[in-house]
């Protein structure tokens, strides 16, 4: 990859549309009736439903009927269910993370982040449900990379053992 700067616009053709939208990459089609909702507002819904009857009964059209408009009318929002997953598991992911330790503290961190990751999943057991298709490319699930990372930033690690340790501790978590 050269060093040139990539454009938001080329940046939004390279990301599944939903991890666009979650970078704030593209907007919404702005043809069509007036904006009645909000990419907020259907994932919130959809997350509302996976919380209380799992994964399987979120469909754009028990969304849509929750909200009180037709299937179609999220199309407009949201291009595919693919992309609503997505943006759930970035929107799950809003947690708020502890402070930064001392390095010294580094156990403690990752025991923080375990737990944190945890919490997402006993907050939202559908969350696990959610196939893992590749690495984390939406805001939130990079800061909670991030997260990880902090404490492991002086370890004497290369790149490859600090996301190993990362995948097994997030691999804990999850099961």
């Amino acid at each position: 990859m050269s060093n040139e700067e990539v454009t938001p616009e080329e940046a939004a053709k390279m990301l599944p549309a939903g991890a666009a939208l979650s970078w704030g990459l593209v907007k919404p089609p702005q043809r069509g009736p007036k904006r009645e909702m909000s990419i907020d507002q259907i994932v919130s819904k959809a997350i509302e439903i996976a919380d209380q009857d799992g994964l399987a009964a979120v469909s754009m059209n028990r969304i849509a009927s929750a909200l009180g408009f037709t299937a179609m009318s999220l199309y407009r929002y949201i291009p595919s269910k693919d992309d609503l997953l997505i943006l759930m598991q970035d929107a799950a992911c809003d947690i708020p993370l502890t402070p930064e330790r001392p390095l010294h503290e580094w156990r403690e961190s990752m025991r923080e982040y375990v737990l944190g990751t945890v919490a997402i999943f006993r907050k939202h057991p559908w969350y696990g449900d959610i196939p893992i298709l590749g690495i984390p490319i939406t805001p939130n699930n990079l800061r909670i990379v991030d997260w990880a990372l902090r404490p492991l930033r002086d370890m004497p690690l290369d790149h490859f053992e600090k996301m190993s340790i990362v995948l097994l501790l997030s691999g804990y978590a999850r099961n």
